[in-house]
């Protein structure tokens, strides 16, 4: 199935959403963006839910390490919250998880989770006992 988004309903689309270094590509932060709602399971980025979209956003980014920056032009660009809020209306095909503990549920059974690489030294039981931690500190 095919990642599919809409930048329409984002105030300022066609400034916030176009790269400012070649105008017929997508600036990358929109694209980290498209692919942080897959990650975070978000399927729009909403006032109600930009809080949600970026503590997801950042959990992602600590434990895989994923999203925390994006190379381009030479450079890094690095995501922040007032990113997530300029791209408030974007919209993607993306399947929803609204629950925290659903999505942190799902998270701590990914499969990305059980490779060495991406949490080195923090055993199944241990990183379970920290995203819970972690849920009820927000």
């Amino acid at each position: 199935m095919s990642l599919d988004w809409n930048v329409q309903d984002i105030a300022n689309h066609e400034v916030v959403t176009t790269s400012p270094w070649d105008a017929e590509k997508w600036h990358p932060v929109t694209e980290a963006l498209v692919w942080g709602c897959l990650a975070t399971s978000i399927r729009t980025i909403t006032k109600d839910n930009v809080d949600e979209y970026w503590w997801r956003y950042v959990f992602n980014r600590r434990y895989l390490g994923r999203g925390s920056d994006l190379v381009s032009q030479g450079g890094n660009i690095y995501v922040t919250k007032a990113d997530v809020e300029m791209h408030i209306g974007l919209s993607t095909n993306v399947t929803p998880i609204k629950s925290r503990n659903k999505w942190l549920a799902t998270f701590a059974n990914s499969s990305a989770l059980h490779s060495p690489m991406n949490v080195p030294n923090v055993s199944g039981h241990e990183l379970c006992r920290l995203l819970a931690e972690e849920a009820k500190a927000s």
